[in-house]
C-alpha cells in the first residue's frame, strides 16, 4: 500500500526501509559529530546519524576538548 517501500526500490536517505531489508537508510546515510570549536574534529561519544552534513557538524571523530581548536585526538 506504500509506493515508496518495495525490495525493487532502490534505499534513499528518508527515514523509511525503502528496499524492504528491516534497515533504514543503509548505504546513504553518514555519521556526523558535533564540532562547537569548529577544528574540524568533532565529539566521538555524541555520534549522530544523517543524510547530510549539517552546520556545526563534521564526519571525523576524535574531538577530546570541543571548546579548544587545538586540542584534538587523531587517530
Amino acid at each position: 500500500t506504500d509506493a515508496t517501500r518495495s525490495p525493487s526500490i532502490e534505499e534513499v536517505c528518508d527515514g523509511i526501509d525503502n528496499n524492504c531489508d528491516d534497515e533504514v537508510d543503509e548505504g546513504v546515510s553518514i555519521e556526523i559529530y558535533p564540532d562547537g570549536d569548529g577544528d574540524g574534529f568533532g565529539l566521538t561519544d555524541d555520534r549522530e546519524t544523517a543524510c547530510e552534513l549539517l552546520s556545526g557538524f563534521t564526519t571525523t571523530a576524535g574531538d577530546c576538548d570541543d571548546d579548544n581548536a587545538e586540542i584534538y585526538q587523531i587517530y
